[in-house]
């Protein structure tokens, strides 16, 4: 029974990281149609620059994960500001070139300032553990999975409630007509990509506290965000994150159970699945075209 929850809150833990830059992706792909390939290295600037901070600077870690946060905010603005923004929405193909490039850029340059060395980013997270009659668990792996979900609807009610969330959707929706109605389609553009880099900013400390921080780190979970997204059908921010719980609880059990390598695996086949069965994702609802 103690391998079966052990298992089943590491895949949780694992699939709220899954989730969060899922959350991530779903803000751009909703609000300005860009899938962001750069959403993981954002995150992964900011754990560098709050390691960085933390260690040589001797900032607190509180202080040195908002520094990287910001950090990682700063620079989603800036690609949209001073890169995408230029390139015109209907471009497709170059959109999704940039953005990779543009991690590619992002991974070149924490090497060069940062160097190759595997580094432990300090945890802002409490590291005591519970025992719960005979399971022994960390602190840390709930709180992941409670912040996730916290963000997550967060987010969810920001777009749905608050002001200039509406008026992200309204330009997302139609931007000539919002601009008819006074608000800034660019302004509103921008803002998306600063939720989005708040958010990436976010998982990256998280995952880089839990895991370890090197140049790769942020790129594993990229694809599995992905997936993570089609299950969830990038329809709705807590829709997504559940899709990221689902996924990881998967890979959780297929390793416990079966083999490591599998465990891999089975991202590709739960992707492949929800593409032919239920191409619009689990969350989703099916598009309905009149004739």
């Amino acid at each position: 029974m103690n391998t079966f929850l052990s298992l089943a809150l590491s895949g949780l833990q694992f699939g709220a990281m899954y989730g969060l830059v899922a959350v991530g992706l779903t803000v751009l792909l909703r609000s300005a149609n860009v899938p962001n390939f750069a959403q993981g290295a954002f995150g992964l600037l900011a754990a560098y620059v709050g390691w960085d901070l933390a260690t040589h600077h001797h900032f607190s870690p509180a202080a040195a994960t908002l520094a990287g946060i910001a950090a990682a905010t700063a620079l989603s603005y800036g690609s949209n500001r001073f890169g995408l923004s230029r390139i015109p929405t209907e471009h497709h193909l170059a959109v999704v070139i940039f953005t990779i490039g543009l991690t590619f850029a992002i991974n070149g340059a924490v090497q060069v300032a940062f160097g190759t060395d595997l580094q432990q980013f300090p945890n802002p997270l409490p590291t005591t553990f519970m025992t719960v009659s005979s399971f022994t668990f960390s602190l840390t792996s709930v709180v992941t999975i409670v912040a996730g979900a916290v963000l997550a609807v967060s987010t969810s009610l920001f777009f749905r409630y608050a002001r200039y969330g509406l008026a992200i959707r309204a330009t997302a929706s139609d931007p000539v007509s919002a601009e008819y109605l006074g608000v800034n389609a660019a302004r509103m553009t921008s803002a998306a990509w600063i939720v989005a880099g708040i958010l990436a900013g976010i998982t990256g400390v998280l995952v880089t506290s839990q895991t370890y921080l090197g140049p790769s780190v942020m790129d594993d979970l990229l694809f599995p965000a992905f997936t993570a997204g089609a299950l969830g059908g990038f329809a709705s921010f807590e829709g997504v994150f559940a899709g990221g719980l689902i996924l990881g609880l998967v890979q959780s059990f297929g390793a416990g159970y079966v083999t490591a390598s599998f465990a891999q695996s089975l991202v590709f086949i739960v992707l492949l699945l929800v593409l032919v069965v239920r191409p619009q994702g689990i969350f989703g609802s099916r598009e309905i075209s009149r004739v």
